[in-house]
């Protein structure tokens, strides 16, 4: 099993669907393998519901399914869940706003 390598990437002025923008918001991610020169083995692996993006690694790793001797793999949290900006960790006045699946795409 490959560990990820763990990554942020920080959006400003982010607007929910509902319409509320954030200052700034961040998503977490790991990443797992190399790219390779042609940059055409990037595998994104969005998290489901509750889970970080340490929930693939059972199947990450050389000669696994997702082997990184072949697979550079993106491996991320949720918007609203996990270490990502969530309502459990925005600060007020934000605390909280509705968050849908389209936010995450």
């Amino acid at each position: 099993m490959d560990r990820a390598e763990h990554r942020e990437f920080t959006i400003t002025n982010f607007r929910t669907e509902g319409g509320v923008t954030l200052p700034s918001v961040k998503v977490v991610y790991g990443t797992y393998g190399r790219p390779n020169a042609k940059r055409d083995n990037v595998v994104l692996l969005p998290s489901h519901y509750m889970a970080n993006h340490h929930g693939y690694e059972w199947l990450i790793g050389p000669g696994l399914a997702l082997d990184t001797t072949k697979l550079f793999l993106v491996a991320t949290e949720l918007f609203g869940n996990g270490a990502s900006s969530s309502p459990s960790n925005t600060p007020e006045p934000y605390h909280g706003p509705a968050v849908s699946g389209d936010d995450d795409s």
